[in-house]
């Protein structure tokens, strides 16, 4: 288990959860996710998807061929999750935090 310095949560690496909480103004992207699960009304899932977290709201998700440019470059913090699923503003309130 590893521990952000500024998002002062512990990031679990060992089973490829990353749990992303901030509260400064930032800005993360999450990239080449095998599938993004919306959990929107239509239950849309995205391949080869992306997300985009400014100021620690989700602001858009899309598929990576339509990624703009200036997203790639301009992240303050960029998360490759590359075979991996995605279920952004998921919240787990299932844990075992005491184990």
């Amino acid at each position: 288990m590893t521990f952000s310095p500024w998002y002062r949560i512990p990031i679990e690496t060992e089973r490829s959860v990353i749990i992303v909480q901030t509260e400064q103004k930032s800005s993360i992207l999450i990239t080449d996710a095998y599938a993004v699960v919306t959990m929107d009304a239509a239950l849309t899932v995205v391949s080869n998807g992306y997300v985009l977290i400014q100021d620690g709201w989700i602001q858009e998700v899309g598929r990576m061929e339509s990624v703009p440019q200036h997203l790639l470059d301009g992240a303050h913090t960029h998360i490759a999750a590359t075979g991996k699923i995605v279920l952004p503003g998921l919240i787990n309130t299932h844990h075992h935090l005491y184990q």
